[in-house]
């Protein structure tokens, strides 16, 4: 029992793994083709993900459908909706980037209790084809970022990724840091069900 909870959770480590492996690659679409379209198709690609979940019946599929596909496209719509806010803020940009964030956490604190009522109520199959649902108006909220005339300039020296970055010792020690923190951040909660159960389980009855 322990060890298919603990490969349940890597359902969820690996959904968002896929979402930051792919960071990189959101914000170059973003830059190259605009945040609009990349968000729109990331709203289609997440919501496919969860409606290919609903069908799903064992584990292994899971790791495709919502680990990687629904990962990816909460990949293409996270990072350029952040990358759109250079475009519109300048002074306050810091100030933006953290109501946006901000934003994010509600949801999530929303989620995990709407999740829960659902799943009791209606089952993972249907809840997953509602959560495919609301994962779709993702595409309304993208339909509002309407496009910023930047320098072509900058345009064209963003479509290629750029490895001197990496000659920077300061910034790969950032994003060593960063690999660390993640592991701390993302890692130990998406275990926590089966330790639970296992601590618990594992006492004596009284």
């Amino acid at each position: 029992m322990y060890i298919f909870l603990y490969f349940i959770a890597w359902v969820a480590s690996l959904a968002s793994s896929t979402m930051y492996l792919f960071a990189a690659l959101a914000t170059s679409l973003a830059e190259r083709y605009g945040s609009r379209i990349v968000v729109i198709i990331g709203s289609f690609v997440s919501a496919t993900g969860l409606l290919a979940s609903s069908f799903v019946t064992a584990l292994q599929p899971l790791y495709a459908t919502y680990g990687v596909v629904w990962g990816l496209g909460a990949s293409l719509g996270l990072f350029p909706s952040i990358v759109i806010l250079t475009k519109y803020f300048r002074r306050r940009l810091a100030l933006a980037s953290g109501i946006t964030l901000a934003g994010a956490a509600s949801g999530a604190l929303v989620y995990g209790p709407l999740i829960e009522l659902l799943s009791t109520k209606f089952g993972m199959s249907t809840t997953f084809r509602i959560l495919a649902v609301l994962q779709s108006l993702m595409l309304l909220s993208a339909l509002t970022f309407v496009p910023v005339t930047m320098a072509t300039g900058r345009n064209q020296a963003s479509t290629r990724f750029d490895f001197s970055i990496f000659s920077n010792r300061f910034y790969v020690i950032w994003v060593a840091a960063q690999c660390t923190f993640m592991v701390v951040f993302l890692v130990p909660f998406v275990h926590l069900v089966s330790s639970f159960v296992r601590v618990h389980t594992s006492r004596p009855v009284m």
